[in-house]
């Protein structure tokens, strides 16, 4: 039971729905600041990387119209080729 009680709280779970990883940590520090993307909730987790709580669509999307040029992944780390529909006449 001494045991149990010892470790209790060593490890902490917390929310997220997507992350962006980046080796540019000045870019992720100032993505992390940007007032236009207050909605994301973001969240340094380490120097490279950035927890959001919004979906992957939705912060690809909040990323884009804020300026930004971000690539998606799958959860392989694989990047994910997005296909663009062509509007015919």
């Amino acid at each position: 039971m001494a045991d149990v009680a010892r470790q209790h709280g060593s490890v902490q779970v917390a929310p997220a729905a997507s992350t962006l990883v980046s080796d540019d940590t000045a870019l992720l520090a100032q993505i992390c600041a940007d007032k236009r993307l207050a909605k994301l909730n973001l969240r340094l987790l380490a120097p490279t990387v950035l927890a959001s709580q919004a979906t992957t669509a939705d912060t690809m999307a909040a990323l884009r119209k804020a300026g930004y040029a971000p690539r998606q992944q799958n959860a392989d780390g694989r990047d994910v080729i997005e296909k663009v529909r062509r509007h015919r006449a």
